[in-house]
């Protein structure tokens, strides 16, 4: 955008740019097993719907065992399996009941998480 009189025209402005865009719809679900301790292997898939804009990843979060908050221990934003696995190990301890969360990320931003 400009402003012209008589003398002439402006500098012009700096643009805006403008996503738009859903944020994805949560992941269909999540399966957590384990087969040695300390160790949880969770697996995902892909939201049923895209909510109208393709899911760019996903996000895998823990809690700290005793009901805490989760903390962020994978970010595959940018990786777009339609299933995915990974194996969380640093986090945990043997005795612990853990809450893992997973959620979907796009271009708009991240989903609600689908808990186990």
């Amino acid at each position: 955008m400009s402003a012209t009189n008589k003398v002439g025209e402006s500098l012009k402005s700096p643009y805006n740019s403008l996503i738009f865009a859903n944020i994805p719809n949560r992941p269909a679900s999540l399966i957590l097993t384990s087969d040695k301790k300390p160790s949880i292997f969770a697996q995902w898939t892909a939201p049923t719907t895209s909510n109208g804009d393709q899911t760019s990843g996903y996000r895998l979060y823990i809690d700290n065992g005793v009901g805490g908050e989760f903390i962020k221990v994978f970010d595959g934003s940018f990786d777009m399996p339609a299933t995915f696995s990974f194996v969380v190990s640093d986090n945990i301890e043997c005795g612990g009941l853990y809450n893992l969360k997973v959620t979907a990320v796009n271009v708009a931003g991240e989903s609600d998480g689908t808990v186990s």
